[in-house]
């Protein structure tokens, strides 16, 4: 993931210093490029909260008062 960040801000500041001296296919390839990234960047994010939050989940799910009251939603999240 840090990785995809750093790819992020260095690809960015590329962008942004040499726009002026580029031709417009390869403002395109590296915008197209810079958004693939983002949005890899954007999954990796859902992925790290649904593992944090299946961590709490399971801890949570200990709790007599929260099985009582969420069996389906316990059963959905320790697949």
């Amino acid at each position: 993931m840090k990785i995809t960040k750093t790819s992020l801000v260095i690809l960015y500041g590329f962008v942004v210093a040499y726009t002026s001296i580029m031709t417009n296919d390869m403002k395109l390839v590296l915008i197209m490029l810079y958004i693939v990234l983002l949005f890899s960047n954007i999954i990796f994010i859902f992925v790290n909260l649904i593992d944090y939050y299946k961590k709490h989940w399971r801890v949570a799910s200990n709790n007599f008062l929260f099985k009582a009251w969420c069996p389906e939603l316990i059963s959905v999240l320790m697949f």
